[in-house]
């Protein structure tokens, strides 16, 4: 599950790298668009209730508990998208690649300032886990990349099996589009 692939990280709220003077930052505007979103399903239910309703309307019979277990799992892979930047950006620096992590993590941070990308922004949590899937992808591609080169991933957690349950959540065509700009 997306959770597994979180176990031993930091949890919100704790920083994985430390920013020097002058660097620039991507996490605190994700970070307030996640928080956003959060608070948006918090009050309203409305990705749980999507959830639920696709569900059923594809005759699945689930419950609303696990609609929303389904619901958690993408709360717990979008929470992290801030701390693997920063661990990609750390891990990054100490194997050299710096350059080549900020390109996709600028790629990155221009996907998550387009409010009517594949999933507009405007449906909350719903509209962010595009953003969260292209992110992650980078950061995996990145090491992926780095373990071809060098025989060892950028950093030990692989990503591949959260991002494949996020993808097969978005769905088809949604999916492949997201692949296109990732790929």
């Amino acid at each position: 599950t997306c959770i597994e692939a979180f176990r031993g990280l930091p949890k919100q709220g704790e920083r994985a790298v430390r920013k020097e003077e002058g660097e620039m930052t991507w996490t605190s505007d994700i970070q307030q668009k996640i928080n956003f979103a959060l608070d948006h399903e918090a009050r309203t239910r409305d990705l749980e209730n999507r959830v639920y309703n696709f569900a059923r309307n594809n005759g699945v019979w689930i419950d609303r508990e696990e609609a929303r277990g389904v619901v958690d799992q993408i709360i717990g892979y979008v929470e992290h998208v801030p701390l693997f930047i920063e661990h990609g950006i750390l891990a990054a620096r100490q194997a050299g690649i710096e350059q080549e992590m900020t390109r996709a993590l600028q790629e990155a941070v221009r996907y998550w300032q387009e409010p009517y990308d594949v999933i507009p922004d405007h449906l909350g949590l719903a509209g962010i886990v595009d953003d969260a899937y292209v992110t992650l992808c980078l950061i995996q591609g990145i090491s992926n990349n780095f373990q071809q080169r060098s025989g060892h991933p950028l950093f030990d957690r692989d990503m591949t099996p959260a991002n494949t349950v996020i993808r097969n959540i978005i769905g088809e065509p949604a999916a492949s589009q997201l692949d296109s700009i990732i790929y």
